[in-house]
């Protein structure tokens, strides 16, 4: 019986495109587009974990891996995020704070 998300082929095409719009989010900073990325990504996953499609273990495992580095990578971006808005908060801006280090 097939899943209602797709044939096997489909849904590992969707998944390594919600990878693709994973990294470029991160490299543009456009952190809605992550998430939504990261949902749909998330979803797929589970779509091919849970499913009775048969997906080969080896494109499984490849797909899992990549997905796993880009939630780490994701991780990382949104700490330095957070980061810059608590100094931003705080009133200082990174680029300020070296600026008025260089004046001393």
């Amino acid at each position: 019986m097939p899943d209602k998300a797709g044939k096997p082929e489909e849904l590992v095409a969707r998944l390594e495109h919600a990878l693709v719009r994973q990294a470029q989010a991160i490299r543009a900073g456009k952190w809605s587009d992550l998430e939504k990325a990261l949902a749909d990504g998330q979803y797929l996953v589970e779509q091919i974990q849970t499913s009775r499609l048969v997906v080969s273990d080896q494109d499984k495992e490849r797909l899992m891996n990549q997905y796993r580095t880009l939630i780490l990578i994701a991780k990382a971006n949104m700490s330095c995020l957070d980061a810059q808005i608590s100094s931003i908060r705080r009133g200082r801006t990174l680029a300020g704070t070296y600026k008025d280090d260089r004046s001393r």
